[in-house]
C-alpha cells in the first residue's frame, strides 16, 4: 500500500507543469486514481523542485514537439523502480497528456522478470548475461540500463505487452541495439499477423540498430537469434509514434555510484537514437547505514558520474530525486532513520555541485517520523 500511495504523490508533483497533480489522466480508471489521491493527500507535502531550475529547459522546451518526434525520459533508479514501479505510472500519465505508446527501451536479460506487471518478459536460458548487481567477469560493455546480454546459437526473447496501462498495451515500432555481429547475422520476428527476418548487419563503431514497423498495433513479439553466438545485444525497444517514453533503468541495491560503470561509448554512440530529453536519478536508501554520517565519498562518486553525464548529454535536463523516509526501531516505537536527513543534505550538496534540479522526496512524504503515517495508511 506505501508504494501506490508513494506513487500517486511522486506523479501529482514531480514536474511543475502538472501543478493540477494527475486531473489530465482521462483513462477509464482516472476517476479511481484521482479518488486515490484525493483520500490519501493528508498524507505528505506538495514540494516545489529547487536546485537550477534553468538546467530543466531542454526538458520543458521538447515537450512542445511531442506530436511530431519522440521524446525520451531515462528513469534511473534502485529497487524503489524495480518491476516498473512508479515509472510505470508515471510513463502513462505523460502519455495520455503528450500521447506514444509503447513501454519504450527494455534489456534482453533481468532479473525482475517474474514481478513486472506492464509486460511479460521471457528469455532462454542459453544467455549470458552480466550488470552492474551482478559479477562481471568477462567485462563486457554495459548498456546505458547498466545490462548487457550475450546471444547463444540459439538464443530467443519474447515480450507480450500487459493490459493494464492503455498507452503501454500495443505498439508497432520495434528497435533491436546491438553491436559485435556476423555478416550472416539475423533475428526473426514474429507478431500475433507477421513474420520476418531482420538483418543485424553491423556497422563501424558500438552501437547499432535494426528497425521494424508492424502495418498495425501488435501486443506481442517473439525474437530468435540465428548466426548470432557472442552477439552483443543492448536492449529492444517498443514504441509507436510521436510522443514521450520514459524507460525504466532500475539497477536493485544501487546508491547510484554504479553509473560510472555504464559503458561511455555506448551512450556517446547511441546518443542519436536514444535522445533523452530528461534523466531522472532516482537514488539514496542503499547507502543509508546505522551510525554511518559520513558520506563524503558518495558526495564525490556522484559529483563524478553526473559531471560525465552533462558531458554525454549536454542538451538534457537532469533531476536529482531524495531518498525518501525509512524507519527504524527504537525500543517498541518505529520513527524516521536519522542517517536519511543526513543523506539528503548531502543530496542536496551534489546537486549544488553540479548545477541540476532537485526534488526532496523526503520532505515530500511529510516531516520527521512521516513513516509511521504511511505504515499505519
Amino acid at each position: 500500500m506505501k508504494l501506490i500511495f508513494l506513487k500517486l504523490l511522486l506523479l501529482s508533483i514531480t514536474f511543475p507543469c502538472f501543478a493540477s497533480g494527475i486531473k489530465f489522466y482521462n483513462s477509464p480508471d482516472a476517476e479511481t486514481h484521482n479518488e486515490s489521491l484525493s483520500i490519501y493527500s493528508r498524507i505528505g507535502n506538495t514540494i516545489q523542485i529547487t536546485g537550477n531550475l534553468e538546467q530543466l529547459k531542454f526538458f520543458y522546451e521538447s515537450l512542445s514537439q511531442t506530436k511530431t518526434k519522440k521524446v525520451r525520459i531515462a528513469h534511473f533508479g534502485d529497487s524503489l523502480i524495480l518491476g516498473d514501479i512508479i515509472t510505470a505510472d508515471l510513463r502513462s500519465i505523460m502519455q495520455q497528456k503528450f500521447g506514444g505508446n509503447g513501454i519504450g527501451f527494455m534489456p534482453a536479460c533481468n532479473d525482475d522478470i517474474m514481478f513486472k506487471y506492464t509486460i511479460t518478459h521471457k528469455f532462454s536460458d542459453d544467455w549470458k548475461w552480466a550488470s552492474v548487481f551482478t559479477r562481471n567477469p568477462n567485462r563486457y560493455p554495459l548498456s546505458i540500463n547498466g545490462i548487457m546480454s550475450v546471444a547463444a546459437t540459439s538464443s530467443w526473447l519474447s515480450y507480450n505487452a500487459n493490459r493494464q496501462y492503455n498507452a503501454a498495451k500495443s505498439f508497432k515500432d520495434v528497435r533491436i541495439f546491438y553491436d559485435n555481429t556476423e555478416a550472416e547475422s539475423n533475428v526473426k520476428l514474429k507478431t500475433e499477423f507477421d513474420e520476418i527476418q531482420l538483418d543485424l548487419s553491423i556497422d563501424e563503431g558500438v552501437f547499432n540498430e535494426s528497425f521494424y514497423k508492424a502495418e498495425k498495433e501488435v501486443n506481442s513479439i517473439i525474437l530468435e537469434f540465428e548466426n548470432c553466438e557472442n552477439a552483443l545485444i543492448y536492449g529492444v525497444s517498443m514504441e509507436n509514434g510521436p510522443g514521450i517514453y520514459v524507460d525504466n533503468f532500475a539497477m536493485r541495491g544501487n546508491s547510484g555510484a554504479s553509473l560510472n560503470k555504464l559503458d561511455k561509448n555506448f551512450l556517446k554512440e547511441s546518443r542519436e537514437n536514444l535522445d533523452y530529453s530528461l534523466i531522472i536519478l532516482n537514488y539514496g536508501i542503499n547507502i543509508v547505514e546505522a551510525g554511518k554520517t559520513d558520506y563524503t565519498w558518495y558526495k564525490k562518486r556522484m559529483i563524478k558520474n553526473i559531471k560525465e553525464l552533462k558531458e554525454i548529454y549536454p542538451e538534457t535536463s537532469i533531476l536529482l530525486v531524495s531518498t525518501g523516509h525509512k524507519g527504524v526501531k527504537r525500543g517498541s516505537r518505529i520513527i524516521s532513520d536519522p542517517i536519511v536527513n543526513i543523506v539528503v543534505e548531502t543530496q542536496k550538496e551534489i546537486v549544488k555541485a553540479t548545477g541540476i534540479a532537485f526534488w526532496n522526496l523526503y520532505d515530500a512524504m511529510g516531516s520527521d517520523n512521516a513513516i509511521v503515517e504511511w505504515v499505519n495508511a
